[in-house]
């Protein structure tokens, strides 16, 4: 004996028939045809029994649940992870592609710095003793020009560039050589410290006592 159910069931399009399929209990039956009287597309009523329609309900539930997973899945894929949880960074196939955790802000972007190179040089007048400097300067040649034009309004005639530098220090070290003459020396380093001993080490090769007399530094500048 095949048990009775007064509800509908399932409601289907079948492509392969092209009608429609309705399983319902055999109460239904009759209230279905006088439903669907007049119709002008196929019609077919099919009654189920315990078995067939505990059957029919697991199927229908699976594929709730089928369609569930393949949302989730879709809103995951355009929304990224759920709260809690990161993107996996070394993620392969066949691991998880979320793991628990939070992103670390990033804060606002900050624009990087351009910097320049600063030349520096020195020149003098062995004659005179005179002495030109300039820092700061774009490029080395107008480094050069801005030192010699410092040395002749210090009063050189014949101003000559010691040394050019950039992005460094320099230091003039002098001293007496035997013969009376006047050792002088200029040598760059990357700090002052090491400027001024490289050139009292240079100069002492023809002095026997040598001072630092000058030391300045060009360092690049940031520009933005």
């Amino acid at each position: 004996m095949r048990a009775r159910y007064s509800l509908l069931s399932v409601v289907m399009r079948s492509a392969w028939s092209n009608c429609l399929l309705f399983a319902v209990a055999p109460s239904d039956a009759v209230f279905m045809g006088d439903f669907f009287r007049g119709v002008s597309f196929p019609l077919r009523v099919y009654e189920l029994n315990a078995s067939e329609w505990m059957a029919m309900k697991r199927a229908v539930v699976h594929s709730i649940i089928l369609a569930a997973l393949l949302v989730s899945k879709a809103v995951m894929a355009e929304q990224g992870c759920p709260d809690g949880f990161m993107p996996n960074p070394s993620w392969t196939q066949g691991q998880q592609q979320c793991i628990q955790g939070q992103m670390s802000d990033p804060g606002p972007l900050v624009p990087q710095a351009t910097w320049e190179r600063r030349w520096g040089a020195f020149t003098s007048d062995a004659e005179t003793g005179k002495v030109g400097v300039a820092t700061a300067m774009a490029t080395k040649r107008k480094a050069e020009k801005e030192a010699l034009r410092d040395c002749q309004a210090r009063g050189g005639a014949q101003c000559k560039v010691l040394l050019a530098f950039t992005n460094q220090c320099a230091a003039i070290a002098w001293g007496k050589e035997s013969t009376g003459t006047t050792a002088i020396s200029a040598v760059g380093g990357v700090n002052s410290m090491v400027a001024k001993s490289a050139a009292l080490q240079e100069c002492g090769k023809r002095a026997g006592s040598c001072e630092i007399f000058l030391t300045e530094c060009s360092y690049a500048e940031q520009v933005q």
